[in-house]
């Protein structure tokens, strides 16, 4: 098994508005990860959305120093299409990680 290998799985990144986090969803996107993207200001996310590749990405607009709006927007997500997260990744830090451990598969 490639552990390079993104094709198809669901990938979250916080902080992606700008800076590292917006080149990292963009690469991901372009290995062919379904990217949702996560920050606080709507219109970067909309143009980091507009910069990846492929299709199925989507963007959730939540401050991450809110425990519970972390909670929400990791159950809203998977909700949406009953895919776990494959992998996380946090250019942002989260007040807690381990929330979002249990809906992280490997």
């Amino acid at each position: 098994m490639d552990k390079f290998d993104f094709n198809g799985k669901k990938v979250l990144v916080t902080g992606a508005s700008s800076g590292v986090g917006r080149e990292v969803a963009i690469l991901l996107s372009a290995m062919g990860a379904k990217v949702v993207i996560v920050a606080r200001r709507e219109s970067e996310l909309q143009k980091t959305l507009s910069l990846m590749e492929g299709s199925g990405h989507s963007y959730r607009v939540l401050d991450l120093t809110d425990f519970d709006g972390i909670v929400e927007t990791v159950k809203d997500i998977i909700a949406k299409d009953g895919e776990k997260i494959r992998l996380y990744c946090s250019l942002r830090r989260l007040s807690r990680t381990d929330t979002i451990k249990k809906y992280v598969t490997s």
